[in-house]
């Protein structure tokens, strides 16, 4: 689940917010954390993956909030899913 529209304040992404907040809630009542993987590409097509705990949302949506600041290019944060065991895919 692409999560960026939790920093976002557009009405026409409210509900898409909503359902990406559901899913870190979830995750944080079942698991008490989440892992987000963040992906980027420059402005020289080089990419960088990254993987990130959260133990709360407020850090990811500051975090999110934040990408203009260095951001070069395209940015994609995405939710890490879980197996039925609970361990990370």
């Amino acid at each position: 689940m692409n999560l960026l529209s939790i920093a976002s304040e557009c009405i026409s992404l409210e509900t898409y917010r909503l359902k990406a907040e559901n899913a870190l809630l979830k995750e944080l009542i079942s698991h008490g954390e989440f892992k987000v993987l963040w992906e980027s590409t420059d402005c020289d097509h080089m990419t960088s993956e990254r993987v990130k705990v959260y133990q709360d949302i407020e850090t990811l949506r500051s975090e999110i909030s934040e990408i203009g600041e260095w951001a070069e290019g395209r940015v994609s944060v995405s939710l890490v899913e879980r197996y039925d065991d609970g361990s990370y895919m």
